[in-house]
C-alpha cells in the first residue's frame, strides 16, 4: 500500500465523544503500571476508587478512535503502525469522571525513505461537554513500512518535529529499575489504544 498525499491531511477524523469515570480512571492506571505494588499507598490512590487521582496521561486515551489505521483510503500498513512520540499539554486535571468530546488531524506525514518508513503527526484537541478546553495532544506514530511515498521529509513540512533531547555527559542522578508485568499491554489497551502490537505477537 502507497500513503496517499496529500490526500491524507484532509481526512476527516469523526468528532470524538466519551463519557468516562472511575472504573475508566483505574483500568487506565493498571495498563500502565500503578499496579505493580498493590501496598505502595501512593500507588494505591490511583487504583482504587477512595480518594481516587486520576492520571494525567489519561488523556492520551480519551476519545481514542483507531478505525483510521483500518481505512484503506490512507494507504497504511496498520501492522507496522508504532506509536513513537506524545506530546501533551493539560489545562486542567482531569476530572475523576466527566463526559469529553474532541477532534483529532492529521498536520503532517513525513516521509523518511522507502526502507524507513514514514512519520504521522496528529493533533488532538480534547474538551469538557460544555466547551472547556481540557488537554491538547500531538502525537507521532511511525509507520514502519510506508515510507517511499513522495512526501517531505522532516524539516520541510507544514509543522516542526519538536528537537530531541540531548543526552547528558555525565552517570544519571538515580538509577530505577521496574519490572513491567507481561499482561500490561493487554490491559492497556482496553483504555481504546487497539492497534495490533500491544495483542498481536506477529505485529
Amino acid at each position: 500500500m502507497t500513503i496517499r498525499y496529500p490526500d491524507i491531511l484532509d481526512y476527516g477524523f469523526p468528532p470524538g465523544r466519551q463519557s468516562y469515570g472511575p472504573r475508566d480512571c483505574i483500568l487506565y492506571a493498571l495498563g500502565t503500571g500503578f499496579g505493580r505494588d498493590p501496598l505502595d499507598p501512593e500507588l494505591l490512590r490511583y487504583v482504587y476508587e477512595k480518594d481516587l487521582r486520576v492520571s494525567p496521561t489519561l488523556a492520551s486515551v480519551l476519545g481514542e478512535n483507531t478505525d483510521w489505521s483500518h481505512d484503506p483510503r490512507l494507504g497504511l500498513t496498520n501492522s507496522g503502525l508504532l506509536h513513537g512520540e506524545e506530546h501533551l499539554v493539560l489545562h486542567r486535571p482531569l476530572p475523576v469522571s466527566g463526559e469529553i468530546r474532541c477532534q483529532t488531524r492529521f498536520s503532517e506525514v513525513f516521509d523518511l525513505g522507502t526502507e524507513r518508513g514514514a512519520l504521522l503527526v496528529m493533533d488532538r484537541r480534547i474538551e469538557t461537554a460544555t466547551g472547556e478546553l481540557l488537554a491538547e495532544l500531538r502525537r507521532i506514530e511511525f509507520a514502519r513500512a510506508d515510507g517511499g511515498f513522495g512526501g517531505p521529509a522532516p524539516g520541510q513540512g507544514r509543522v516542526e518535529l519538536p528537537p530531541l533531547a540531548a543526552m547528558p555527559g555525565r552517570d544519571p542522578d538515580q538509577r530505577v529499575v521496574l519490572d513491567i508485568d507481561p499482561a500490561t499491554p493487554l490491559i492497556y489497551r482496553l483504555s481504546g489504544d487497539l492497534v495490533a502490537i500491544h495483542v498481536d505477537p506477529a505485529a
